[in-house]
């Protein structure tokens, strides 16, 4: 073989080895202590919102900063989908406590609704629900809520 007809090889293999290979969506990690958050999901794609800023974000990773708190209050993630979409999410090593909240929204911990939502649980996971008006930690409504992983989840209510 001759040394172009190589480089040409090479080169084609190199250009096929990246159209076939899938594209790794890196996800980006939301602490619980920087307040709610909303994930929301359509045919286009999904956002996350959180302290006013909205990213796109397929593979959010919903998770707690140990270094801040060992609990986090009083926080929420809210799940919205248009259609047949699913919103994907993970959590991972979160510490969770609402306590006896009073504010204006239902304060479940993971709020599905009337959504669809695919949960991947990663590490260990605590979700506390210690409230008088009997909120679950998870509430789904008419939605679907899929919960998958290795991971470890325990929920008080």
């Amino acid at each position: 073989m001759t040394k172009s007809f190589k480089k040409i090889i090479s080169i084609t293999i190199a250009l096929a080895m990246v159209v076939v290979t899938p594209v790794t969506a890196f996800a980006k990690d939301w602490y619980l202590e920087n307040g709610d958050i909303l994930i929301e999901a359509n045919e286009s794609g999904q956002t996350v919102t959180q302290g006013g800023v909205t990213e796109e974000d397929d593979a959010p990773v919903i998770t707690h900063d140990p270094d801040v708190t060992d609990w986090t209050y009083d926080v929420q993630v809210k799940v919205e989908t248009e259609g047949d979409a699913v919103a994907e999410f993970t959590i991972k090593d979160i510490n969770v406590k609402n306590l006896d909240y009073k504010g204006d929204r239902s304060l479940s911990t993971i709020d599905i609704g009337d959504s669809k939502a695919e949960m991947t649980v990663e590490g260990e996971n605590y979700i506390y629900n210690e409230n008088e008006d009997g909120y679950s930690a998870i509430h789904v409504g008419g939605g679907e809520l899929t919960i998958k992983g290795d991971g470890y989840l325990d929920i008080y209510a």
